[in-house]
């Protein structure tokens, strides 16, 4: 996975728009007197542990959120996406890393806005050692196992199916599985081929010898990659913020905004310690 700064340009959506609880440790950004926090408290729904949502843990963990008047809350992140958009609606919830998933939701009216990318590179659709598949155009007709129907490894699949001229509506068959039984599904020839997540699919490629097909981890600006639509420059993760935040206290959202882009920072240069984090 690679973390990427948070660009200035997202500073300048948000001009735009205005015309861990148990993570904790004590030093951490939700600590202090409330002096010490010039734009109050925000709470956000990321406390699940994956390595997408290192963004939120190390914003807190590292002292990020403190560091810019931000007294920040980690709480338990629902699965179900209606129950963020109530949250985000209401006041609930303020801030989020998330994926994709997320873009379809703000099309039909959810209150939240995407203000820039954070990362690529934790998607992959991969397929066993001995499968007979070996690019995109191999799965015309072929059954891909997947953790939900609308995750985004099946966005990022079906990114790549279109740009290789198949329809992942009629030309292949999606099927449900639970993420930590993606891998022995294709093991048991119950699908052809499984998008996933990390640690999952990094697991699968070392342990198991699984290959990949789709990696939207193009950093390197590899063409054959990018012919599928996983471009270099691409996000699988965004920051969104409440449109009510946004709204009622520009300053606060920037700070929001200045937080993820050193807790992104920080992540790209010490990668180890933010795994053992």
């Amino acid at each position: 996975m690679r973390f990427k700064k948070i660009i200035g340009l997202i500073v300048g959506v948000l001009a735009l728009t205005f015309t861990l609880a148990g993570c904790a440790s004590n030093n951490a950004s939700g600590n202090g007197t409330d002096k010490e926090y010039k734009y109050g408290s925000i709470t956000i729904p990321a406390k699940d542990g994956s390595v997408c949502n290192a963004p939120n843990y190390i914003a807190y963990e590292k002292g990020f959120f403190k560091k810019n008047g931000l007294k920040a809350d980690i709480v338990a992140n629902p699965r179900d996406i209606s129950d963020l958009e109530a949250g985000f609606a209401s006041g609930k919830y303020d801030a989020q890393n998330g994926d994709f998933q997320y873009l379809p939701a703000i099309q039909n009216g959810a209150q939240i806005k995407a203000v820039g990318g954070i990362h690529q590179g934790c998607i992959k659709l991969l397929v066993t050692k001995d499968s007979n598949i070996n690019s995109v155009k191999d799965l015309k007709g072929k059954t891909i196992g997947i953790p939900a129907q609308g995750s985004t490894p099946q966005y990022v699949t079906s990114i790549a199916l279109q740009n290789s001229g198949i329809d992942p509506k009629k030309d292949v068959t999606w099927k449900v599985f639970s993420t930590d039984l993606l891998a022995k599904a294709a093991e048991k020839g119950q699908v052809d081929a499984i998008g996933t997540v990390d640690p999952y699919a990094y697991q699968a490629q070392q342990e198991k010898g699984f290959r990949a097909i789709i990696d939207n981890n193009n950093y390197s600006g590899n063409q054959k990659m990018a012919d599928m639509g996983m471009k270099k420059n691409g996000s699988c993760c965004y920051l969104y913020i409440s449109n009510k935040l946004i709204q009622s206290n520009e300053p606060k959202a920037k700070a929001i905004v200045k937080s993820y882009q050193e807790a992104a920072d920080w992540i790209n240069k010490h990668p180890e310690e933010t795994a053992h984090i």
